[in-house]
């Protein structure tokens, strides 16, 4: 059988990375998606905190002859 090479065989001995300089121009695009993606993380934050609460209110809210607000209870339904 042949012999496998070994890994350290196969990697120089110290790896060198170069790192150029990035244009305004280049990071346009970055910015906007940057950007994009903040308006709509708000957008649907506001949206869940607009929303009607889905907790059951206590009672129903109606007014009475003088124009008053008031609440009267749900009736209950049978097995409750």
């Amino acid at each position: 059988m042949s012999e496998l090479p070994t890994r350290h065989a196969s990697l120089p001995a110290s790896t060198h990375y170069y790192r150029r300089d990035v244009s305004a121009r280049e990071l346009v695009p970055a910015i906007g998606a940057g950007i994009a993606a903040g308006l709509a993380a708000f957008y649907v934050t506001r949206l869940f905190l607009q929303k009607t609460p889905l907790i059951r209110e206590s009672g129903i809210a109606q007014l009475d002859g003088r124009g008053v607000l008031i609440r009267r209870p749900y009736r209950s339904l049978p097995g409750e």
